[in-house]
């Protein structure tokens, strides 16, 4: 509503803060948050719906939002968003909450199940701080949100460079949407298999492989390529990492380690358009930048596999 009847600058700062701290932060925190600790034989697949909305709304709201605008208006389409949330939102998710409090719906694990489930003790923020083994996954765990932003954000440098042009490039973020929803569904039935510990090292392999393709080979068809896997690893890394913290640390302390990982990637996140600047001020070419990217990520997968292993510490 802030944003609809906005005309001062502190009245767009109060509206921007509110979204993203109550919307785009506090909701995705929530839901994943909630499967994780409702969920412990089939987390994997409760985490990848719960994150199912990111890559849906990457697909579909584009294509709304230009909808919108063109036949209502921008101050309008805000007014139409904003209602959706007490007319459509508020009702589904008191409807849905209530069903799921169904003894139906509840998760039944089998004995065999239970045993196969790592058992850990509860560890907080200080715990997993301490840990070495944390640190030395950190670059892993931050690589894909890292990447991508400093990616998207410098576009206008890489589509020169590369030989792409926007519209290209535009028509590829439906496939990096699909491949980051694809992704994030098949990687919750992975997790129930084989466990966030072990995926961890191994999830980044698309992001390295259209990395490293995009600095030695041109095409349009490149284009394609590296948002597919970009959108891979987004997708499977979001379910593998969430679910990696509480098989390591427990589940009592999850949403302060969540916070703190989230605000660790926000940081990530601002720092990668300011380096990937800086670089390109200093003469880097979008091939040599696309590079080291690649080899960024293989340093990064090598210290994972010294991180967090199987058994239990």
């Amino acid at each position: 509503m802030t944003l609809w009847q906005t005309n001062q600058l502190s009245m767009l700062i109060i509206g921007l803060f509110l979204l993203r701290f109550f919307g785009q932060g506090l909701f995705p925190h929530t839901a994943i948050t909630t499967m994780m600790k409702q969920f412990t034989v089939n987390r994997g697949k409760g985490v990848s719906l719960a994150t199912t909305g990111v890559p849906l709304g990457e697909i579909i709201l584009p294509t709304m939002a230009v909808f919108l605008i063109a036949h209502f208006g921008w101050r309008q389409s805000w007014l139409i968003i904003a209602l959706c949330v007490p007319l459509f939102y508020l009702p589904l998710a008191l409807f849905l909450i209530k069903r799921g409090k169904n003894e139906k719906y509840a998760e039944k694990a089998t004995d065999i199940d239970k045993q196969n489930t790592i058992a850990t003790e509860d560890g907080s923020r200080r715990t997993l701080l301490t840990d070495y083994r944390f640190w030395l996954a950190l670059p892993t765990v931050l690589a894909a949100p890292f990447i991508v932003t400093g990616i998207f954000i410098h576009q206008g440098f890489f589509l020169p460079q590369m030989g792409w042009t926007p519209i290209l490039f535009a028509s590829c973020f439906v496939f990096y949407g699909i491949a980051h929803w694809l992704s994030s569904m098949y990687a919750g039935g992975l997790v129930d298999r084989f466990s966030g510990r072990y995926l961890l090292k191994f999830y980044p392999i698309p992001m390295l492989t259209g990395l490293l393709l995009t600095s030695l080979l041109t095409g349009n068809w490149i284009t394609y390529l590296l948002l597919i896997c970009l959108g891979f690893a987004i997708g499977s890394g979001s379910t593998i990492i969430n679910a990696l913290w509480a098989e390591v640390y427990g589940t009592k302390h999850l949403g302060k380690i969540r916070a703190l990982m989230a605000s660790l990637m926000v940081i990530s996140t601002s720092i990668s358009p300011i380096l990937f600047g800086y670089l390109i001020d200093h003469g880097i070419s979008g091939a040599q930048l696309f590079f080291a990217l690649a080899m960024y990520v293989f340093i990064a997968m090598l210290m994972a596999f010294f991180s967090y292993s199987e058994k239990k510490a």
